[in-house]
């Protein structure tokens, strides 16, 4: 669920409950990472609960992250780039 803080008031509103079935384009939440060990399962925990599909580009880890999210986050797809100069056309190849 994401809240938002909504114009003039300090309530907060509801955006969108994921365990509801409706009519809407899914958000699917997409990282890219290179030995991110340390950070990875904060990131994911973070965002997994908002997203209907995670999508993790590994651009060449050498440390343990890949295994660590197959291990704990079983859904997450996992996609393996090899890291080109150019973070613009990463994102668009990806």
């Amino acid at each position: 669920m994401i809240k938002f803080k909504e114009r003039g008031n300090v309530s907060f509103s509801n955006f969108r409950l994921k365990e509801h079935q409706c009519d809407y384009e899914p958000i699917i939440g997409l990282i890219m990472v290179k030995n991110q060990e340390r950070w990875i399962l904060q990131t994911l925990e973070s965002i997994v609960n908002i997203c209907d599909q995670i999508i993790m580009v590994d651009t060449g880890s050498s440390d343990n992250t890949v295994a660590i999210v197959e291990s704990n986050y079983n859904s997450v797809l996992i996609k393996h780039v090899d890291w080109k100069e150019d973070y613009a056309a990463m994102r668009i190849n990806v």
